[in-house]
């Protein structure tokens, strides 16, 4: 059993980043995913025990087309926060 397993899946749609499903070490809430989506992206935080250094992964679990996922992704970014592109790229995140 891993020591922290943490995630959230974000939906890329017309409108911009749509916040799904998020799933803590203690809790899951469950969100249906938007009709208009065209990517779904997990965000994930894994520490496989309390001497492991925590892997940070953003992975598409899902797509309608690639050329619209693009587009948007043009227009809205690359990631749905700051908070996540700077834990992806392993930039130190300030409080």
């Amino acid at each position: 059993m891993a020591a922290s397993n943490e995630w959230e899946k974000w939906h890329l749609t017309p409108d911009g980043w749509v916040k799904g499903t998020e799933k803590t070490d203690f809790s899951r809430k469950e969100v249906v995913p938007p009709r208009s989506r065209v990517a779904t992206y997990k965000y994930q935080e894994y520490v496989g025990n309390v001497h492991s250094k925590m892997q940070i992964s953003w992975d598409q679990v899902w797509a309608k087309d690639s050329t619209s996922t693009q587009d948007l992704k043009d227009q809205y970014g690359e990631y749905p926060s700051t908070y996540i592109e700077d834990r992806v790229k392993g930039k130190p995140i300030e409080f």
